[in-house]
């Protein structure tokens, strides 16, 4: 599904361990709400911009600090963004 203008709420897991972001499909699908994917560490561009574009009042974090952390929200990823652990 397109969310063309906004949505209420975003579902952000990460991108590279695929269990958190299949797993909140079905809280994702129950909200109608996006899931978009970002790093452990920073937040790429391209999902920074859909943050920007939908403007969600209320951003789900999937997974907990260990897969997404508190800087993947403010923090771009460049070839410096810190890699994920493990």
């Amino acid at each position: 599904m397109f969310w063309p203008q906004s949505a209420g709420t975003v579902y952000l897991a990460t991108g590279q361990q695929y269990p958190d972001a299949l797993a909140s499909v079905p809280a994702a699908g129950t909200d109608n709400a996006p899931l978009l994917l970002t790093r452990q560490g920073c937040l790429p561009a391209a999902t920074a911009a859909q943050l920007d574009r939908l403007q969600p009042q209320t951003v789900v974090i999937v997974g907990g600090p260990a897969a997404v952390s508190d800087q993947a929200l403010s923090t771009p990823c460049t070839a410096a963004a810190p890699a994920v652990p493990g």
